[in-house]
């Protein structure tokens, strides 16, 4: 068992003051109607016509009762006066069981002595007692009233007429002696288990105490050493408490604000909390003068108030400038590098053609040949001209709420006319859908996501594909297209969205590069998965890719 420090001790100590303070008057109280309880029926014993008259007479005539009563009174009344202006409780409670105790030794003299029937109330003065004080007051309060029976059961074998004792012989005095001392020792036994287990308990309790002010104590210097600024707000919007990050960041005194309204205060912070949705965690960001402020809002369980949690992101921001300027330049080295492969090879089938136009030796037909590969490589270039100018600056789109099922069913309505043979279904899942998106571009980014799907299943017998609407873990909702082609090269997986990258002959490779980029104008982005038996499922997410 853990050894109790002396701060605990000292705690301990107080907490028992307080108890002690808290059942004076109770004790009192009790000690009054035990007074009344006990005499009663000392002045019935002999009274033949009972009346509340005959019955006072009775208590005056017997000078013995009348002592007792009077005694026990006047030390209840001092102690109900007095105990307020003294400043040991437990010293006074110990003079409190001293008085009780000589109290019931002469109650227990003057009805029989030792063969008292009275005898039960030093016992219970023993118990109650020593549950209030301990074991150690206990013990000396046994050997005072275990000495006093002795000397009571001696006085009532030599001379108890003289102490008006009743006479008893050495038999029926030993009988009495064991029997007193047996229930004391049984009561000191009771005491002495029952502190035992509660020293146990104490022990645990105050070791959890303790346990609990550490991390009491940690908590509040972790709220105040975390590096992140937090405002505490109760459920009406007035500030609770603030650390001292936060205090620091806004250059604020942590008094001067607690107890007011948030708006009053904090204002760009109040606008993003007045109209928070309490299941939105997302990161806002508040200028803050020169600074840039990440905010996030998080409610206190229990409807007991939010949190508003927030750090300086102004160089982070910065650095994700820096970070964007140098991928766009990166992007640009890129896709001029692409766009001058692509040009090339179109441009030198133009040259080697307009070079043999020149020669007198090619007939009709053969020039006629040459016109056409010239056309040819004269609209792959404009193609691939109007693709990248698409890629480099899409229009602004003109978002719309469109119906999902209408939107899918118009659109697969042509791609049937152009694929007799493919199989598509719609899932009962995308019935009653909208989606907020850009018609035009939705149909576009659709299309290439099914041509691309069409030609992953070319030499399959069967052609299908399924087309749904659905949510994920986290529930984020998508549409999704799924086929049972070929599937996706893992090694080329990550260059799939790349500019100019593409597995097919005669492809541009910037086609899969546009339908993401225009979804990232509609707050979307794409994601594409080999399916576990066979094929692709791509799915287009109905917002920006981390919400």
């Amino acid at each position: 068992m853990t050894p109790v420090s002396a701060h605990e001790t000292n705690n301990n100590s107080l907490d028992l003051q307080k108890f002690l303070e808290s059942i004076v008057v109770k004790v009192c109280l009790f000690r009054i109607i035990l007074f009344i309880i006990i005499s009663l029926p000392l002045a019935l014993l002999n009274l033949e016509d009972f009346t509340v008259k005959n019955l006072i007479l009775s208590l005056l005539s017997q000078k013995q009762i009348l002592v007792f009563i009077i005694s026990g009174l006047f030390f209840t009344l001092f102690i109900l006066i007095s105990w307020r202006f003294i400043k040991d409780i437990i010293l006074f409670f110990k003079i409190q069981l001293i008085c009780d105790t000589i109290l019931g030794l002469y109650f227990m003299w003057i009805t029989g002595g030792i063969t008292s029937n009275a005898s039960f109330i030093l016992v219970c003065i023993l118990f109650l007692y020593g549950r209030l004080l301990g074991i150690k007051t206990a013990y000396y309060n046994f050997l005072l009233i275990l000495s006093s029976i002795i000397i009571m059961t001696f006085l009532q074998i030599k001379n108890p007429g003289q102490f008006f004792l009743k006479k008893i012989d050495i038999q029926q005095s030993l009988y009495f002696i064991i029997l007193q001392t047996s229930a004391l020792s049984l009561v000191m036994l009771l005491i002495k288990v029952g502190q035992s287990r509660e020293n146990i308990l104490l022990t645990e309790i105050a070791k959890q105490k303790r346990f609990i002010d550490e991390a009491e104590a940690i908590k509040t210097k972790i709220f105040d050493w975390i590096g992140t600024a937090i405002i505490v707000l109760d459920k009406y919007g007035t500030i609770k408490s603030i650390n001292k990050h936060c205090a620091n960041l806004l250059k604020i005194s942590i008094p001067n604000i607690l107890g007011k309204k948030l708006q009053e205060v904090f204002p760009m912070f109040y606008r993003l909390w007045n109209t928070w949705n309490k299941n939105d965690s997302k990161r806002h960001e508040v200028d803050f003068g020169s600074r840039i402020l990440g905010v996030t809002l998080s409610p206190i369980p229990e409807q007991q108030g939010s949190l508003i949690i927030f750090t300086d992101i102004t160089k982070i921001k910065e650095m994700e400038q820096k970070i964007a300027q140098m991928e766009r330049l990166s992007l640009i080295g890129e896709l001029s590098a692409g766009l001058a492969h692509e040009i090339k090879n179109p441009l030198s089938g133009i040259k080697g053609a307009l070079q043999l136009l020149g020669s007198d030796k090619l007939d009709e037909k053969q020039r006629k040949r040459l016109k056409n590969v010239i056309m040819r490589d004269i609209g792959r270039l404009d193609k691939l001209l109007k693709d990248f100018l698409y890629f480099a600056k899409p229009k602004t789109p003109e978002k719309q709420k469109i119906s999902l099922d209408d939107f899918l069913n118009k659109l697969i309505y042509n791609v049937r006319l152009t694929y007799p043979d493919l199989k598509i279904y719609i899932t009962p899942s995308a019935y009653g859908k909208y989606v907020d998106w850009d018609e035009d571009q939705l149909k576009q980014v659709m299309l290439n996501l099914i041509l691309n799907s069409i030609e992953a299943m070319n030499g399959s017998q069967e052609k299908k594909l399924v087309i749904g609407f659905g949510r994920d873990r986290d529930k984020k909702e998508f549409i999704f297209i799924q086929d049972i082609g070929c599937g996706i090269d893992e090694s080329k997986k990550d260059q799939l969205f790349y500019p100019f990258f593409t597995t097919k002959v005669d492809g541009t490779g910037l086609g899969l590069s546009i339908a993401q980029r225009l979804c990232s104008e509609n707050n979307s982005w794409i994601e594409l998965k080999n399916r576990e038996k066979r094929g692709v499922i791509a799915k287009i997410y109905l917002s920006n890719k981390g919400e």
